[in-house]
Formats: C-alpha cells, structure tokens, sequence
C-alpha cells in the first residue's frame, strides 16, 4: 500500500538521518562499556607497584573522523588510589582507540598503567568519558586493591588473567620478560574456555634457598563454594 506523500518524506528524512550517524561512527543511545583489573607486583630493588588494566568495548565507544581520514574513538580516564581517605595517586590521560576505515568493524582496545605504590589497601577508582558521546556520560568503576608483597620472605606476586602471550623481542608496554602479554580484562570465563592463561613473579627466592635448592610451584583451581581443590585444574612449575 502507498504511503501518502509526507510519510514517504518523513521516512527518508530519518533513513537518511540513520545512515549519516552510522557513516560517522555514532549511533544514539550506545553506552560506554569498559572491564577493569588489576594486579600487584614488586621491582628487583623491592618497590611495589600496581598495574592497571582497561579493556573499553570496541563497539560501545562513538568514532570520529580524524585528519587523516580514518574513524578513532577517544576516552577520558580519571584515574584514583585512595587510602583512608586519602589520595595516594592520581592521573588523568585520554585513551585514544586504534584508527579505523570501518566502524562496523570496531574491536576492543587495551590500557596499561603501573602506579608505584607502597605496601596497603586501597581503592582504586577509574570514571570514563566517551569525549565523541554528546551530551557526554561518565561511567565508573571501583576496586578493592591490596599491597602485600613481603620484601624479606618467599612471596608471590598476584596474578594477571592473559588473553594471549608469545615471545618478543621488541618492548611495548605489554612486556615482561621477554614476552608480549595480553591481558584478560573480564571476570567472566566461558564454558568454551579450553586453557586458562596467567603470568605471576616469584620474589625472593636467593634470600631463602641456597643457590641450588630446587623448588616447586603448584597451582590450580578451587571451588569458590567449597574451597576444595577442582580435580583436574592443578599443574605444577619446577
């Protein structure tokens, strides 16, 4: 059945509207989505820090055309470390995504930041901005962080969930001991899950064992009801 003459125009008019939007990376309605994590470490001269990481959702962020053409998305991130009540560090930076030709194909990008901080517990902070969102909207996520790596005794550092992880040999924020490691920003684990991939440190072990004393490292998963051992999720590191 035709449509009178007004509606045909009313439709184009918002079709037109609609593919304008999507031509510029910007779809009404969309709300920022970013996964945070973190995890403590310490350097080989005993000063601990905190590593930050931020996964913001590719297809949650809105994209502008920069001057050289291509589609970029940029968050703001208000970055806080309280204690008591206290601000023990502070920073605010703007995470730009990678640039892109095709905004359908957007993908999640990642931030990396280590904030030197003493033994303690703390509360981590962190409220993003999409700067291309008007009006703009800012989300924010906290975390509970503890401190606790002994300088004098065997201690483990936390561990940091990987994505992926393969030998490097150039450096990139990502690496550590001659590896690039992706992190894992989530606190959901799939059912099609097949390997769970992580990085930990080890401190202090010369000041406890003698030079040839071999050690064992068992790790494995525990049920978060019982707290038993899962059969099936242990392995070991000599």
């Amino acid at each position: 059945i035709p449509l009178p003459p007004g509606k045909i125009k009313t439709s184009m008019k918002r079709l037109l509207i609609f593919a304008a939007l999507i031509a510029a990376g910007t779809l009404p309605g969309r709300e920022l989505t970013a996964n945070l994590a973190c995890s403590s470490f310490s350097t080989p001269d005993n000063k601990t820090y905190v590593e930050t990481y931020i996964s913001i959702i590719g297809n949650s962020v809105n994209y502008v055309k920069n001057p050289g053409g291509k589609f970029q998305a940029a968050v703001d991130i208000v970055m806080t470390f309280t204690s008591y009540d206290s601000i023990r560090s502070a920073q605010r930076y703007v995470l730009n995504s990678p640039e892109i030709t095709d905004t359908s194909k957007a993908e999640n990008f990642l931030d990396l930041q280590r904030v030197t901080l003493p033994a303690g517990l703390y509360t981590l902070q962190v409220i993003f901005t999409d700067l291309n969102r008007n009006p703009q909207k800012p989300m924010m996520n906290r975390k509970t962080v503890t401190v606790d790596i002994d300088k004098d005794s065997l201690s483990l550092s936390q561990i940091e969930f990987l994505e992926t992880y393969y030998a490097s040999k150039s450096q990139s924020i990502l690496t550590k001991s001659n590896y690039e490691l992706v992190p894992y920003v989530s606190a959901f684990f799939p059912p099609n899950l097949s390997q769970l991939n992580f990085y930990g440190e080890i401190y202090n072990s010369t000041k406890v064992l003698k030079p040839d004393e071999k050690f064992l490292v068992l790790y494995y998963i525990e049920s978060a009801v019982t707290g038993n051992k899962m059969s099936g999720f242990s392995s070991f590191i000599e």
